[in-house]
């Protein structure tokens, strides 16, 4: 009898504790879906005032190679305009902040290998704090700095120190939107691009 008791015991328990995970698994499972469904981004990079995936990382100083004429290339920060949407069943929101980071992939060294590039620095955050994007709209923040003349220095630093000048480099820029909305709940929105870093001549 007590043998049967003690199985009871236990067989309950294991029940209570199987319902209490399937219940937390569904309610994360929910939060996630929920964000992703809600709330989406996309991303379009310009350099040199052009929209494109090249980006410049050496400057010609001599566009016509007269040295009595000043007119170097044009070299500029990398921007970005980033779009972002509010389903009909999503909060307003509002981007507060974003963060960038570079993630180097594998990359064509010139001699039919794939090397990874160097890595570099990540931005911390810097502060956005743009208008209200309802529900059921979209809205797009244009201009965000994505890539400094320091990112472009520290990557052919780096290139120059190993000896592959000339090697492409490929990254995704990944931009962390940090984001509250008109409950005041705060998550994260990340949204990629990726991009080739490498000598494209712009004059």
């Amino acid at each position: 009898m007590q043998i049967f008791e003690l199985n009871c015991r236990l067989t309950c328990r294991l029940v209570l504790l199987l319902i209490i995970c399937l219940f937390l698994g569904a309610c994360g499972s929910s939060d996630v879906s929920d964000v992703e469904r809600d709330f989406s981004a996309s991303m379009t990079v310009t350099d040199a005032g052009e929209t494109t995936r090249d980006i410049d990382v050496f400057m010609n100083p001599d566009c016509d190679g007269d040295v009595t004429t000043d007119d170097p290339e044009t070299f500029t920060n990398v921007s970005a305009d980033i779009t972002i949407f509010v389903s009909d069943t999503g909060l307003a929101i509002r981007i507060g902040s974003y963060t960038v980071d570079f993630l180097p992939l594998q990359s064509p060294d010139g001699t039919g290998t794939l090397i990874t590039p160097p890595s570099l620095s990540s931005y911390p955050d810097t502060m956005l704090n743009s208008d209200w994007i309802d529900t059921g709209t979209s809205s797009t923040i244009s201009g965000i700095t994505v890539m400094t003349f320091d990112t472009k220095t520290e990557y052919r630093a780096k290139q120059e120190a190993a000896g592959l000048v000339n090697q492409v480099g490929l990254y995704t820029i990944s931009v962390t939107l940090s984001i509250v909305d008109e409950e005041g709940g705060r998550f994260s929105l990340v949204v990629n691009e990726q991009v080739t870093l490498s000598f494209y001549n712009n004059c």
